[in-house]
């Protein structure tokens, strides 16, 4: 079995094209996993986008003739939207869990702290972070409050990305012991110790974007029994 855990449309190409060329390739059982949301928004507007997504109908077609190749999504959502092209049937997968994110293995912390885990990314409310720092320094809870933030850039684009970078700046220069940046990828452990520090976890992510898209953060904070604030209308708010 050859897992793929998230696939563009460029990597989906690339997996038909191995599965025509390479006999050995078609011995194999393939399980293609999709996170990414195919239209933007939500329904009733996925039928003006639809011409817009003729190459991906291209690329599931040519899997058509093959049987061991499945399809998953994380999704109920994302399966909706997957299954409008009409080629290929998809299902829907668990979302995966790392059994150490557990309640009981979580230590309250002595100081209020707000985390944001992941990378800095517009689309997940990274920006709005400097205002909302600002908003407890000025209420002089500096002291109770501290915020630790995963800040780095994870993708090109990211760090291209004016909001994203200006925010990161911004929560530089407020140079406060009540504000941590962890500016670099973190490993496993470090991120597990992350998480669970947290009193709090806003994921004030984009309501259109994450309309059909999970995230492994909102997992990971309800199995470790984490309060959470999400952005209404959105998976998050649906779970």
């Amino acid at each position: 079995m050859i897992f793929i855990p998230t696939l563009s449309l460029h990597d989906t190409r690339a997996v038909a094209q191995i599965l025509r060329d390479v006999p050995a390739a078609q011995a194999c059982q393939w399980v293609l996993l999709y996170r990414r949301n195919l239209y933007e928004g939500r329904d009733p507007g996925y039928r003006a986008q639809m011409t817009d997504r003729l190459e991906w109908r291209k690329v599931f077609a040519a899997f058509m003739e093959d049987t061991n190749v499945r399809f998953l999504t994380d999704t109920e959502q994302l399966t909706d939207q997957y299954q409008t092209l009409g080629v290929v049937p998809f299902e829907t997968a668990p979302i995966p869990m790392n059994p150490d994110f557990q309640a009981g293995r979580r230590e309250a912390p002595g100081q209020f702290q707000i985390v944001y885990a992941g990378d800095a990314r517009a689309e997940k409310g990274y920006p709005l972070f400097p205002d909302l720092a600002e908003q407890f320094a000025l209420e002089g809870n500096t002291r109770n409050v501290r915020f630790r933030l995963q800040s780095n850039f994870a993708f090109r684009e990211v760090r291209d990305d004016p909001a994203t970078v200006l925010a990161r700046n911004h929560l530089e220069t407020m140079d406060s012991p009540a504000v941590e940046l962890i500016k670099v990828p973190i490993p496993s452990e470090e991120y597990l110790n992350l998480v669970n520090s947290a009193s709090v976890m806003p994921l004030l992510y984009h309501r259109d974007n994450y309309y059909a898209r999970s995230s492994g953060a909102l997992a990971e904070a309800l199995a470790s029994g984490i309060p959470v604030v999400v952005t209404s209308a959105s998976w998050l708010d649906l779970q």
